[in-house]
Formats: C-alpha cells, structure tokens, sequence
C-alpha cells in the first residue's frame, strides 16, 4: 500500500504541476460560462454579436424611407439612400455598408424585397429588415382594405403557451428558451467530462508507452508491482482530476449563488450546485473506467500511433453522448436514453443529462450505478491482467483479439 501511494503521489505531481493542467483548469469555468451562460446574454441583446449596421437603400418613397428608419432606430441599424442599385451594391462591396435593401415601386402590394449582402450570415439585421418591412407593409395593406389593423392584429393574435414544470409548483413561468437553456448546459458538461476523461485517460496510456518504449518500466518493477504501479499512476491522476472539478464547482457555485445575481446574469435553472456535484461523480465514474482500459491499452501498444488506434472504440463511446445529446434532452425517458443510461460506456453522461432535465427514479439512478460500479472492478481487474503481461511484451503490435485473450488468463 506504502509503494501504491508513493507512486500515486508521484503521478499527482506530475499532473497538477504543469502548465497544461492549470490552463485547463481555467478554460473549463470559461467553456461553462461561454455555453450556459452567453446565449441568455446574446438573447437578452443580439446586436452584441453584430453591432451598428448601415443599409444602403434603393428605391421607395419618402415616407416610407422615414418609416422605415424609425422603427429600425432602437434596433442600431442607419439607413443610407442611394440613387441606384449599381452604387449600393459598390458600397456593400466596399465595405461601406453592410447590406443593400431594394424597395419595390409598388411596396404596398409587393410580395418580395431584395437585399444584398456580402455573405448573407447577418441574421440579427436580416430579421429585424424583415419584421420593419413587414409591420410597415400589413398595416397599409390593411387600411387599404377598409380594416383597423389595430382590431385585426389583435383577433389574429395567437394566445401565448405558459410552461410550468410539474415539479415547480411555484406559479412562475419557465423561459421560453428552456430546451436551448438545457441543450448548452448538457452540450457544455458532455465536453467537461469528454475532454478530462480523454485527457487523463491518453495521458495514462502514453505514460504506460513511454515508461515501456524505454524500459524505464523493468527498472520501476524491481521495486514496485505491476498492479501498484497501474493502480498509483489511475489513483494519481484521479485526485489531480477531482481537483480540478473542485475547483470548477466552486467556480460554478460563486457565479450561481453570488456573481450571477450581483451582476444580473442569465443563468439557465438547469445550470445548479447540484448537477455540479453530479457533474464530478459522473466524472468519477467515467474516469476510473475509461483510465483503466487506457492503462491496459498503453501496456499492450508497441508506440503511441499504435496507443491512438487501439483506443479507437473508447472515443467512439465517449463521444455517443454528445452526438446524441439533442434526443436524449427532448426525451430523457425514452427507450434510446434509457438504455444509453445503463451502458455503463456511456451511463455517466447520460444518467447524467437525465437527472439535469428530469429527474429520473431513484431506482434507475441506484441501478446505473450498480452496473457502473461492477463494470468497473470488472475492467480494473480485466485492466491488471492485461497490465502484468503486457508491460513486459515488446517488438511487435499486437492485436485486440491477443489482448482480450491474455486478460482470460
């Protein structure tokens, strides 16, 4: 146990002593804040991604040009007149405005204006173009017609859906961007895990490689096991990740409990102290079974080309969340995310994602992480296996059917 310990210490040390673990530790509270929190921000004021914009326009009577510019006033966006088409579109071209609008003589009864641009990816002064000209032109229409627009735009007006969470029996409403709300926070904590987990476990499989490459390994087993020296680089590494995610959730819970409501930010419901501290034993779990089976990997490959090959289907599981994190967030309780739960490969995320959105039976959280738990001390003994034989095997790349075959004896 004394040697255990030494070498986990050691492995801590390593890790968490370096530049890249501090500029990871930093960018994840900014990866967090940037997904969960940012959009809210962008919502709340989307001309802070766009800016003044200035529109050169063709076209239209006066009247309608002053219309125009009033209404698109509080939206920063100018209205330049040009005498023809040629000239706008030279001043898009040049950068001297940011788009071209072309009013139609007959705008009245028009069905279509044209805009130029230079790429075509202005949407926040696209769409507010589009709702001036449109509650400039349905109104005329409308007088023209002999009809209030005042009395028509309230008779044709939708009635608004409230939604309230059955498990919020406050009266409040929920934001209406609530499936957006909850699509960062799952995307921004599906990337926490997936980076670490990768991170850690490649860093234990080129660890394992380099140690073996230049037999650095046959003299640390002289003084140490093989199953010391695996179980002290995981146990190492391990502590250095839960420091980090300490630090992370502390981060989160001063920027929910403290700086988000000082500062007024929009900090979406899902985004909680508590999916935090879930987000950290979700990383446990998927840390010591994915470290495992990259310490096993890295004591059979012969170099790291052979490391990344091998570890071709552990990534392929880490990534399953993430590409299907949009149906298992508008449906956490069907079938698909139910087994996807339980498939101790991809249950942390997942269960994960589950207990964020809704909550799901505690008997389904205790038996994904029965299964989690026994997938575990399955792969770490399956792992030790591997570890004691392959430490030593070296000049030639062998294949996963070879290692399958020495973990069954």
């Amino acid at each position: 146990m004394n040697k255990l310990m030494r070498v986990a210490k050691h492995e801590f040390l390593v890790t968490a002593a370096n530049k890249a673990f501090v500029v990871i530790t930093i960018i994840g509270p900014l990866l967090l804040g940037a997904v969960t929190i940012l959009p809210g921000l962008l919502a709340s004021d989307p001309r802070t991604m766009q800016g003044k914009a200035r529109i050169a326009v063709v076209g239209g009577d006066e009247n309608f040009r002053n219309a125009l510019s009033s209404s698109l006033a509080d939206r920063h966006i100018d209205l330049v007149d040009e005498a023809d088409l040629a000239s706008a579109k030279e001043a898009v071209a040049s950068g001297g405005a940011t788009g071209a609008l072309v009013v139609p003589p007959d705008w009245t009864n028009a069905k279509t204006f044209r805009f130029y641009s230079r790429t075509g990816t202005e949407i926040v002064t696209i769409d507010a173009l589009r709702d001036a000209i449109g509650g400039l032109v349905v109104p005329d229409r409308l007088k023209s017609a002999g009809l209030d627009p005042v009395l028509v735009g309230e008779l044709t007006a939708r009635p608004d859906l409230e939604i309230a969470r059955l498990d919020a029996v406050t009266g409040e409403k929920a934001p209406e961007s609530a499936f957006l709300a909850a699509l960062f926070t799952g995307i921004s904590f599906t990337m926490l895990i997936y980076m670490t987990v990768l991170l850690y476990g490649q860093m234990i499989g080129r660890s394992v490689v380099m140690e073996k490459t230049s037999k650095t390994v046959e003299i640390m087993l002289s003084s140490v096991t093989p199953g010391d020296l695996m179980f002290g680089k995981i146990l190492g590494m391990g502590c250095a990740g839960l420091l980090q995610y300490a630090i992370w959730i502390a981060v989160g819970a001063l920027v929910i409990g403290v700086i988000g409501p000082v500062a007024k930010l929009p900090v979406p419901a899902t985004l909680t102290v508590g999916n935090l501290i879930f987000l950290a034993f979700a990383f446990i779990g998927a840390f010591f079974l994915y470290s495992s089976a990259y310490a096993a990997i890295g004591s059979a490959a012969d170099d790291e080309h052979h490391l990344g090959q091998l570890s071709y289907p552990l990534i392929l599981c880490l990534m399953l969340p993430l590409l299907f994190i949009s149906p298992i967030i508008m449906n956490p309780s069907s079938g698909f995310a139910l087994f996807l739960s339980f498939f101790p490969m991809t249950s942390p995320i997942v269960m994960l994602l589950r207990i964020m959105i809704e909550p799901p039976p505690a008997w389904e959280i205790a038996l994904s992480a029965a299964i989690l738990v026994a997938t575990i001390a399955v792969m770490v003994k399956l792992a030790a296996k591997i570890f004691r034989v392959g430490i030593l095997m070296s000049g030639k790349r062998f294949s996963l059917g070879e290692i399958v075959r020495w973990a069954r004896y």
